[in-house]
């Protein structure tokens, strides 16, 4: 897409008539993160993230890299890292806590099923501090580049979901070859984000199944799998026109 307008355009398509590309995109993502809980936590979560994580990191500093060279960047920097106290009210400090809580998975225990596997003299302390500036380093860097192609291009900043998938299409599509290779690096990475998150996520239930109610993991996976595969296929129908009355319920969607 060349313009906002027709990226837009492009995007609510997608999320509102294309059910079976939807349908195929969740089956793939679907089958490659149950493939990878089913080796389980040292052969499976471990190992991809041995290799995701690093991979992911090379490729935000190769953007981080490229970014620097562009007028937004300054830009950027100024709105990530200079404060505006007047911008901090009740509802922001809600929206800090509502992402911290996320990003930690406080809800579903994702953190203390994971700390359940590690070895007896692991340090929990230094463990954490570890995880509390990697997460902080990873969000500053994808965050400058992120906001220096919006602001080198005259987007704007408060777009939400469509910062990634309305705004920068369009300009990745403005910087020709180069911003093909960067718009496949930047989604690639987003990929892998996501599919480290979703791992996290549906360990737990899993976790419980096997160690609470004795089942096997692969029962354990089977029952969650099933069920993920269930509300994951109506989330997604949710958003479309054909379906979104049928599932919409007291005035919200099943999403």
């Amino acid at each position: 897409p060349k313009d906002i307008a027709s990226s837009e355009t492009l995007f609510v398509n997608f999320t509102s008539n294309g059910i079976n590309e939807q349908i195929l995109y969740f089956s793939i993502a679907f089958f490659a993160y149950f493939f990878i809980l089913t080796k389980g936590v040292k052969s499976g979560i471990e190992r991809i993230n041995v290799y995701l994580i690093p991979a992911l990191f090379i490729l935000l500093l190769l953007m981080l890299g490229y970014s620097f060279g562009m007028e937004g960047f300054d830009k950027a920097a100024k709105f990530l890292l200079v404060p505006d106290f007047s911008k901090i009210d009740q509802a922001a400090v809600l929206n800090a806590l509502g992402l911290a809580f996320f990003t930690m998975c406080v809800g579903i225990g994702c953190i203390l099923t994971y700390s359940s596997s590690l070895s007896d003299d692991t340090n929990l302390f230094t463990s954490s501090l570890y995880v509390v500036f990697a997460n902080i380093i990873i969000s500053v860097i994808i965050g400058l580049i992120v906001f220096t192609f919006t602001f080198e291009f005259g987007s704007e900043p408060s777009k939400g979901a469509g910062l990634a998938f309305i705004s920068l299409p369009t300009l990745f599509a403005k910087l020709g070859l180069l911003g093909n290779f960067l718009a496949f690096t930047f989604f690639i990475s987003l990929f892998f984000a996501g599919i480290t998150s979703v791992i996290s996520m549906v360990e737990p239930f899993i976790f419980f199944l096997s160690k609470s109610l004795k089942f096997s993991r692969n029962k354990s996976i089977l029952i969650v799998a099933c069920v993920v595969y269930i509300l994951g296929i109506l989330c997604a129908l949710s958003g479309t026109n054909e379906f979104k009355d049928a599932l919409t319920f007291f005035g919200k969607s099943f999403f």
